[in-house]
């Protein structure tokens, strides 16, 4: 089983990844100052969830619900390259108007800093590595 589906079947383990990831979104905030995309739009998707106010259960492996724009943050990483395929062609399909899909992600530098930050994005890119080599 891999580390998704041991989330998905452990209720408390499951509120403590939810719970998580709703700290992770404080980033949001930040990504609507600067990313100027957003303007205009009146239906974004928010893939994984957090952000919206209007929350709609699905599986990104089914089906994505319409909109102007698919926004993933944290998503792809996660999974191989068959099934970020599979999760992207389910995105352009959902896509009204051939709009849009907005993926942020962390970035792994090839010369590590050595800030916190920086430290605490490469151990989380090691630990997801292992987590989904599991799998």
């Amino acid at each position: 089983m891999n580390v998704v589906d041991y989330i998905g079947r452990d209720d408390i383990l499951g509120g403590i990844f939810k719970d998580s990831m709703k700290q992770l979104n404080l980033i949001f905030k930040e990504i609507l100052e600067i990313y100027t995309s957003f303007e205009g739009l009146c239906t974004l998707v928010d893939v994984g969830g957090g952000n919206g106010i209007e929350h709609i259960a699905g599986d990104m492996f089914v089906r994505i619900p319409e909109g102007e724009a698919i926004f993933m943050k944290w998503i792809l990483h996660g999974w191989d390259d068959d099934r970020c395929l599979m999760i992207l062609r389910i995105c352009y399909k959902a896509l009204l108007d051939n709009e849009k899909v907005i993926v942020v992600d962390m970035v792994i530098q090839k010369a590590p800093e050595t800030s916190l930050s920086a430290k605490s994005l490469f151990l989380l890119d090691v630990y997801l590595m292992n987590t989904n080599a599991m799998g």
